[in-house]
């Protein structure tokens, strides 16, 4: 009975533990918030040391104008800094691009875009 009863309290710290890890804030987590005045399609992060993309990391379809949504990083992920590139929900337009980042210092980056100019700037928070 106590075999039973320690193999029970055992596998329920490996499933918390296991749990605690997969929930786990990365360093690198921020919130993206879409202030353009533009509908965004895709949002791409990727370490500054690479020169691949990867997947759209948005984990939905479209970022309207005025929305955020929250990039979460996997906790083990590493860089000394990021990339960070959108592409625009309206074809015909170039993506943007914004290089070495350093996500570790950022809570939350406000995207801009200046109709006079052409614009797109970040805030950083």
């Amino acid at each position: 009975m106590k075999k039973k009863i320690a193999s029970i309290a055992i596998a329920a710290l490996m499933i918390t533990g296991a749990a605690g890890y997969l929930s786990a804030e990365s360093d690198y987590d921020f919130t993206l918030v879409n202030g353009t005045g533009y509908d965004i399609d895709a949002v791409f992060v990727s370490p500054s040391s690479t020169e691949a993309w990867g997947n759209d990391v948005m984990g939905q379809d479209v970022l309207v104008n005025g929305q955020a949504v929250k990039i979460v990083f996997h906790p083990t992920a590493q860089a000394a800094s990021w990339d960070l590139k959108i592409k625009w929900h309206d074809e015909g337009y170039p993506a943007v691009v914004w290089h070495n980042l350093d996500l570790a210092t950022i809570n939350k980056i406000t995207l801009k875009y200046n109709r006079e100019s052409g614009a797109t700037s970040i805030v950083k928070e």
